[in-house]
This record gives C-alpha cells, sequence and structure tokens, in this order.
C-alpha cells in the first residue's frame, strides 16, 4: 500500500484576466468588472481577506489610515498646485460693497438675457 505521488495542474490564468489586471498596473484605474467579475476577485482574494479582517486587523487598520492620510495629502498638494475654485479676487470682491453691488448688476443681466432668451424661442414659435 504506497501512496502514488499526486501530481500538480497548473491552470492558465486567461488572456482576458491577465489584460485585465496589467491594465489596472498601468493605468491605476479598476474597470468595472460586475457581479461577476467582484465575485470572481472575492473567491481568488478570499484567504487574504479573512486574514486582513481576522488576525491581522490592526495593521489593516493602520495600513487603511496610512494610505488614507497619504491621498490626502496628495489631493491637497494638487490642489495648492491647480486651484479647483478662484477664491482669491472674486471672494475678495464679493466682500466690498462695489463688489457686492457689481455681482447683483451681474445676476440681473443674466436673469435678463435667460428671459430674453425664453421671449425669442416663444415669439419664433408664435409668429
Amino acid at each position: 500500500m504506497g501512496f502514488a505521488p499526486r501530481r500538480l495542474q497548473l491552470a492558465q490564468i486567461p488572456r482576458s484576466r491577465t489584460n485585465w489586471v496589467s491594465s489596472c498596473l498601468v493605468s491605476g484605474e479598476r474597470p468595472d468588472v460586475g457581479f461577476e467579475g467582484t465575485a470572481y476577485l472575492l473567491k481568488d482574494n478570499w484567504p487574504a481577506i479573512i486574514e486582513a479582517l481576522g488576525p491581522k486587523l490592526a495593521e489593516t487598520k493602520q495600513e487603511y489610515e496610512r494610505r488614507e492620510q497619504v491621498s490626502r495629502e496628495s489631493f491637497e498638494r494638487l490642489q495648492s498646485r491647480y486651484t479647483l475654485t478662484p477664491r482669491g479676487f472674486v471672494y475678495k470682491m464679493k466682500k466690498t460693497a462695489a463688489g457686492r453691488v457689481l455681482f447683483r448688476l451681474l445676476r440681473l443681466a443674466e436673469v435678463a438675457l435667460i428671459l430674453w432668451a425664453i421671449y425669442t424661442v416663444l415669439n419664433q414659435r408664435g409668429g
């Protein structure tokens, strides 16, 4: 009664999955894989997920907070380089009396322009 050695069979990774992984590494974005793709990823990584949320929960939480901090810092650096909202001159101008009057006149002109556009469209249909 001898034990026969077991043969290890390695399955090839499907070409589409290899392309998906390489595109994630290159672009840094995760494409929408749908329910089946997410289930497949969960199934493949289940032992690592259980370990990360079980015995290594403190390490996982610490790593999550570290990555969140790095992300926040890089976003702040990016935002300081390219201001997304022009809060400087316009914000300061709105605080002055002349700025408030100017912006109210601009708002009035905007409303008048919209009303004129509506009037023009309605007159062309009726005439």
